[in-house]
């Protein structure tokens, strides 16, 4: 939000706290929620492809997308990148687990370390 996103959404499995946590954080703050930035796919790398075809379909865009894992968020990174979109100044993707596979995003990929072993 302090690089000026105000359209930000979602992509993983619906049900995932961190999609429930996010659009009442979004709401709370005053932002804009579609329901149709929140993107139901799978927790994987071919998740996060397929997610690009389904963002390119929407007549209204997103800016931004937190993605439930650092995997989702790959595929969608390279989706994006294969699609024509330059990462982040067409869209900007945010990750969660901060695994080895964030470095190695093109751009690297901005990761939130949930400190799963803890």
């Amino acid at each position: 939000m302090s690089l000026g996103h105000t359209r930000i959404g979602y992509l993983g499995p619906l049900k995932d706290l961190r999609a429930v946590a996010l659009g009442k954080l979004l709401e709370k703050e005053g932002f804009p929620v579609d329901r149709e930035w929140f993107i139901e796919v799978k927790g994987s790398l071919q998740g996060g492809n397929e997610s690009i075809q389904k963002f390119l379909s929407l007549s209204e865009r997103p800016t931004a997308f937190v993605a439930q894992n650092d995997s989702i968020a790959a595929g969608c990174i390279f989706a994006a990148n294969r699609a024509g979109l330059h990462v982040p100044k067409d869209l900007s993707v945010v990750g969660f687990n901060n695994t080895q596979e964030a470095a190695y995003t093109l751009p690297p990929l901005t990761t939130f370390d949930a400190h799963i072993e803890d």
